[in-house]
């Protein structure tokens, strides 16, 4: 009797909130990461379009819509990770929600692997095929546009996959909610996972890998540019091809533990979970990462900085 009344007497929260010891460290960790990349990528945007006296080169306006996409990714994927791991998967942000959240941050990371793509021919087109190549603003304004468009309709049949289910047990007593994917069946599933991995990794990886080894064999082959204008175009190079390798290796685990449970049955298990959020934590140090690096190799971001600190001051 005694134990019918304590499993009746349970409430969703008893069994799938995490106690607050157990969360303290991981709030910690993610409200610093958040922090650093709001600070980031906010003053990224902010230098590059303050100051009117610099023009905004083509290279420039690629960076800042990156640092934009980045700072979606960290305003829309951290929070979310962290509360969806203090209910242990449950979901408790709404139908609405569940489809919007996960949208607009897929829509934004999807912006980003596209967006070191046109960077990549961009910077092949600027060494390699100069004539081919409009330095025209607005053409550059437009592909960036274009991107964000781009990004949005490939993302949009996860408008209809992504739903919040409820499952009933304990004889009806208990209802959980949970934001899932939910295909209709494996043949649709499978072409999403097919498109996933050609359209949206294995092809802008050959197309970023071909456009920068050509790169470098025309830098290296080239002996008439002056030393300074031949050392400016490598940093511009070496800055992308940076960029492109920690969104690589910083991606990778959380797309590989996606996709795994993708082609896998069944739902996370605890430490499936566990892998999951630190996975996704991973992921998301690159959006801290890639602000230190346009600093690093941007020589106009730094004339630009110590010129809005001169005019500051």
């Amino acid at each position: 009797m005694s134990s019918a009344h304590n499993i009746s007497s349970l409430t969703i929260w008893d069994i799938y909130v995490k106690s607050p010891s157990e969360m303290v460290g991981k709030v910690i960790v993610n409200t610093i990461l958040l922090l650093f990349a709001m600070i980031g990528n906010i003053g990224i945007i902010v230098v590059l379009l303050k100051n009117k006296r610099f023009k905004v080169p083509t290279n420039e306006r690629y960076i800042i819509s990156l640092a934009f996409a980045d700072l979606i990714v960290a305003l829309f994927y951290i929070p979310v990770n962290v509360l969806t791991d203090y209910y242990k998967g449950l979901w408790i942000l709404g139908p609405v929600a569940c489809k919007l959240l996960n949208y607009i941050r897929l829509t934004a990371i999807t912006n980003v692997e596209l967006t070191l793509v046109a960077v990549a021919v961009d910077r092949y087109l600027a060494i390699c095929r100069p004539l081919y190549r409009s330095k025209s603003p607005d053409r550059t304004r437009n592909i960036i546009i274009g991107l964000w468009v781009l990004s949005a309709v490939l993302m949009t049949p996860y408008l209809y996959i992504l739903r919040e289910e409820a499952f009933v047990f304990l004889d009806g007593s208990l209802t959980a909610h949970f934001c899932i994917r939910d295909y209709g069946s494996n043949i649709f599933k499978i072409i999403m996972v097919v498109f996933q991995l050609t359209a949206l990794y294995i092809i802008p990886l050959m197309i970023v890998i071909l456009s920068y080894f050509k790169v470098s064999l025309r830098i290296r082959a080239s002996i008439t540019t002056s030393r300074n204008v031949m050392r400016k175009k490598q940093r511009a190079v070496i800055c992308v091809i940076v960029i492109t390798l920690v969104f690589i290796v910083c991606w990778t685990p959380v797309w590989t533990v996606q996709m795994y449970k993708e082609l896998s049955s069944g739902y996370y298990s605890g430490w499936e979970k566990e892998l999951l959020f630190w996975s996704v934590f991973v992921a998301n140090i690159s959006t801290i990462i890639h602000p230190m690096i346009y600093a690093l190799f941007g020589q106009n971001l730094r004339e630009k900085l110590r010129s809005s600190r001169t005019t500051s001051a």
